[in-house]
Formats: structure tokens, C-alpha cells, sequence
């Protein structure tokens, strides 16, 4: 009877629209929040003692979040899996250093890249004693050995044809057997550097005359000596040289596992070790352990100055190399409700006035475009 009266009532459209109105509010207070994956890599994201989050991604989240009437909760994950944790469904989306791919487009969305982030490596400090050593090492190889052979053959040689001609004259420098040979030995060989001492000189006309011949022959051996062991130098520099790319493939590298740095590394085919937290990687070069780093040049350049005031300081140095750039954004999930509501937001967000505080507050914003 009472629902024959409402249906008699003309004001019934009013009163069944405000009756889902009100459902549709008690759900959205009763939802449950979003879940946000998480992953502890300075200066976007970064746990505090008390459990709370800061950083970079996390701020730039927190004003999208707010902006657009979202509530959330942050879930701690392994880096590597945040973006499986999106598309089984586990997260609803997820903040910090995370690009952009082609592959990752297809099983999940991203919002409006927010962040142009270069990736970069970090290298032992060049000590004195480390340049001493690499030059050492360098002058040591087997290019050296083969022409220092080459030239004690060709010495040993020129010896042992002056001791046959000089043997039997008169003025007994190069007399005797092995110390005749000595004799002749140094002589070919203060001859070939043109130091030539002169106290032992041939004195036949023929032993002259190919001492002349040594001479010459000398000259063009210091000169390509000089020149092997300079360019021998400058090649093996190069090929151990960690300033280019192809020269990573016979380096013990180190990147942050899942991450940009990691796929780049398999695609080129170097030999490198994931460390779970780039922080660990970035001690174990310190230690010599490892002789790259492969990262992004933000998170490099806010570690090193962190990790720098530690006792003991952790140092590296970050060269002045550019591998790729890569785009950061905020993964969803695949038809979120809320998507185009955080990618509007986000887009006002860094239109804003305010978006420069943010970075400056964070990062070294020469080293990023956005």
C-alpha cells in the first residue's frame, strides 16, 4: 500500500533519484582504497623509519590523489614486480622511477609522461694509483711484448754479426767468447737508442759500415717502438674504456633489477649482476666489487651526493654519458575507473605554476626536461 501511495505521488522520480544518490555515495565512502605499488629508489620514492613514504613520485601522487578525490594506500613491492603486480590486478597503479615501454603499453595504461629521465652509469673514482696501475697494465699487453722480441732478435743478431767481424782485430772490444758477444751486444743496443757511449766501437771498415747500417735501422726501431706502444696504449684505453656503449659488454656491470637499465643491459648483450636496491649496487662499486653501474642520472647524481656525506663515504663518479632517455609516468591498470581522472590531474599538475618548486625540491633539474 505505501509503495501504491509513492507510486501515485508525481513527486516519485525526485525521491528514487535521491534514494540512488545516497547509494551511490555510501558506496564510494565505503569503497575500498586504491592500491599503490611502491619500491624504495631515492629521490622518487623513499621509506621513512615511521613507515611513511616521500620523494619525488610519491609527492606528484599524493597532489593527483588529493586533486582527484582518491583514497589510497601505498603497498611496498620488489621493484621487478610492480608492473606484473599491475596487470594480474594486485595494484591499481604505481609511483616512481618507471618508464614508459612499448611492451608495458599493451598489457597496462600510463598517463602523460610527467619526467624526461636520462639514463647514465656511475663508475670507480679514478684514483692516482689506479691511473699508475691501469697504465701499467695498459704498457704490459701482448702487442708491447711481441715487437720487444721482434727487437731483441734483431739486437742479438746485429751482436753476433759484429763479433764475428771484430772478434780478431787488434783492438780487443769485442775478444773472447760470451764476453766478446756481451760486448757486442751492448753495443747494438746503446747503438739502436743512439746513446752511444763509444767505448765500444768496431774498428774494421766492414764492422763500421754495418754499424752505420745498425744506425739507421735503430732509428726507425725507437720510432716505431715509441709509436707501437702509443697506439698499443691508446687501443687498449679505449677498448677498456667504460665511456661508450659497446665497450659495456666485457665490464661487470650492476642495474636495479626490473628496471629500465636491466632490459637496456639484456638487449645489448652485457654481462651484468640485479641487485635489489641500487643503493647496495652503488656500494658494491665503491668497494671495487663491480666496475659499472647502469641507472638513471637522477637517482646516480642524489645517491652520490647522499652517500658521499656516510661514514664511510661511498664515492663514484657519474661521466658525462648519455645511453638513452626514457619517460617516466604513472602505470594503471588496463580500464581503470579513475584513470582519466588521474592523468587529467596529473596534466594540471604539471602545467601548474607550482610544478617547478616540486622538481627543484627533489631533483638536479638540469639533468631532466620535462
Amino acid at each position: 500500500m505505501p509503495a501504491l501511495l509513492l507510486i501515485k505521488n508525481r513527486r516519485w522520480p525526485f525521491f528514487f533519484t535521491l534514494f540512488v544518490a545516497t547509494c551511490l555515495l555510501a558506496a564510494s565512502a565505503f569503497a575500498a582504497p586504491l592500491k599503490i605499488g611502491v619500491h624504495d629508489k631515492p629521490p622518487f620514492a623513499m621509506k621513512a623509519e615511521d613507515g611513511s613514504w616521500t620523494g619525488l613520485a610519491v609527492e606528484i601522487w599524493e597532489i593527483v590523489a588529493r586533486n582527484a578525490g582518491l583514497s589510497y594506500e601505498f603497498i611496498e613491492v620488489p621493484y621487478e614486480q610492480i608492473r606484473p603486480g599491475i596487470v594480474d590486478g594486485k595494484l591499481d597503479a604505481a609511483v616512481g622511477e618507471i618508464s614508459v615501454s612499448a611492451d608495458d603499453e599493451k598489457t597496462m595504461d600510463f598517463t602523460q609522461p610527467y619526467l624526461i629521465s636520462t639514463i647514465g652509469i656511475a663508475v670507480q673514482p679514478h684514483t692516482w694509483t689506479i691511473t699508475w696501475i691501469d697504465s701499467i697494465k695498459e704498457f704490459l699487453n701482448w702487442t708491447v711484448a711481441k715487437f720487444l722480441f721482434g727487437t731483441f732478435v734483431a739486437m742479438l743478431l746485429v751482436s753476433l754479426l759484429i763479433w764475428v767481424i771484430e772478434r780478431r782485430h787488434d783492438s780487443g772490444h769485442f775478444k773472447g767468447g760470451i764476453h766478446g758477444i756481451g760486448s757486442a751486444l751492448w753495443f747494438a743496443a746503446v747503438t739502436m737508442t743512439t746513446v752511444g757511449y763509444g767505448d765500444k766501437t768496431p774498428s774494421t771498415l766492414l764492422g763500421r759500415f754495418v754499424a752505420i747500417c745498425w744506425m739507421f735501422v735503430g732509428v726507425i726501431f725507437v720510432s716505431a717502438f715509441t709509436a707501437t706502444v702509443a697506439s698499443s696504449m691508446s687501443v687498449d684505453r679505449i677498448n677498456n674504456s667504460i665511456y661508450r656503449i659497446p665497450d659495456f659488454r666485457h665490464l661487470d656491470c650492476a642495474v636495479l633489477k626490473g628496471s629500465t637499465a636491466e632490459k637496456i643491459a639484456t638487449r645489448l648483450g652485457i654481462n651484468y649482476t640485479s641487485y635489489e636496491s641500487l643503493e647496495e649496487a652503488l656500494r658494491c662499486l665503491s668497494e671495487k666489487k663491480i666496475r659499472i653501474v647502469v641507472a638513471d642520472k637522477i637517482s646516480l647524481t642524489y645517491l652520490q651526493r647522499k652517500m658521499a656525506k656516510e661514514k664511510p663515504p661511498a664515492e663514484f663518479e657519474i661521466p658525462d654519458l648519455k645511453i638513452r632517455s626514457s619517460f617516466l609516468a604513472i602505470p594503471v591498470r588496463n580500464h581503470h575507473p579513475d584513470f582519466e581522472a588521474i592523468n587529467n590531474c596529473l596534466l594540471n599538475l604539471t602545467g601548474s605554476p607550482e610544478w617547478d618548486a616540486i622538481l627543484s625540491r627533489w631533483i638536479d633539474t638540469e639533468l631532466a626536461t620535462f
